[in-house]
């Protein structure tokens, strides 16, 4: 008896916050409407921030960042004194469809290329990529290499950054591998949202707007990211040996580590961006002093100059 009064117990908990999480999530989406410009690339859409009116173009690509184009917000607002910026979620981020391409380095690119041509931003683009975004765009400038004037990487994943990493290294940065059942129910069931809520309200760059289109689109979302992140050995492998030739790059790095744990792995962590300059004849690196892994967040001006320098040339 007592454990069916436990069961049923549990169902009507479920029931109601399964009944809770889908009316927020259309009062949500009803309130933001349509959420802003899309391009058709395609047989799904993809949503994108455009900044500013001037002849130089700056593309912004996120990292594996539930956030997609938010994270840029600080530094895109700067960029646009002196370019065109043009932000994005990537397929199935916020409010950009998924389709059903798989999550690959070549079609996240073919993605942004398609995106662009549909936009008709002015040629070429500095690209600017933060952690994950950075395989994105090696994949970018390997296919598309004349529309790319040069690079900005922001502390950049290395496509070897787990191939030859210590063994406790490699085994930390393993990622999680979540059954697809249970992404789903955590996420129907609200479980998804009160964590990321408690991840909103302990930073402060995040944003009532951010917490809205992630709450209306939390399903999509939480699964393309955990998409990306299934698949990033191969993301990894699929770009190693792409290199830029003379485009002009400048790597910035971070000095300080977000986890404790990886405080020992510093040196290593530092040897991968300084082998990121091999990517270019005319390369450059930034250490940022005082950052962790988001230095668009935690000191935007070393990357407005990085892009500002590279317009100039």
């Amino acid at each position: 008896m007592i454990l069916k009064i436990l069961f049923v117990g549990v169902l009507l908990v479920f029931g109601v916050t399964f009944i809770y999480e889908q009316y927020s999530r259309y009062s949500t989406k009803k309130e933001l409407g349509d959420g802003g410009t899309y391009a058709d690339i395609g047989g799904y859409n993809l949503h994108y921030v455009k900044k500013g009116e001037n002849e130089t173009t700056v593309i912004f690509e996120a990292g594996l960042d539930l956030r997609g184009h938010h994270v840029w917000k600080k530094v895109e607002n700067e960029v646009l004194q002196f370019a065109t910026t043009v932000s994005y979620d990537r397929a199935g981020i916020l409010n950009s469809q998924r389709g059903d391409k798989k999550k690959s380095c070549k079609n996240m690119a073919y993605d942004l290329h398609m995106m662009l041509e549909k936009i008709q931003v002015q040629k070429p683009y500095i690209l600017v990529a933060h952690s994950l975004g950075g395989l994105v765009i090696r994949a970018y400038v390997k296919e598309y290499p004349n529309e790319v004037k040069g690079v900005v990487l922001v502390d950049s994943t290395h496509p070897e950054q787990i191939e030859k990493a210590p063994e406790e290294l490699a085994t930390m940065m393993k990622t999680p591998q979540i059954p697809g059942w249970l992404t789903k129910f955590l996420s129907i069931t609200g479980v998804t949202r009160i964590g990321i809520s408690y991840l909103f309200n302990s930073d402060s760059n995040n944003s009532n707007e951010l917490k809205n289109e992630i709450n209306a689109n939390l399903d999509s979302t939480v699964s393309s990211v955990i998409d990306e992140m299934k698949n990033l050995k191969n993301l990894m492998k699929e770009v190693k040996g792409i290199t830029f030739g003379d485009i002009p790059l400048t790597i910035i790095g971070s000095t300080k580590s977000d986890n404790k744990k990886f405080e020992p792995f510093k040196e290593y962590l530092h040897s991968l961006q300084e082998n990121n300059l091999k990517l270019s004849t005319h390369s450059n690196i930034i250490w940022a002093e005082n950052s962790g892994h988001f230095i668009q967040l935690e000191q935007p001006e070393l990357v407005i100059e990085a892009i500002k320098k590279i317009s100039e040339l």
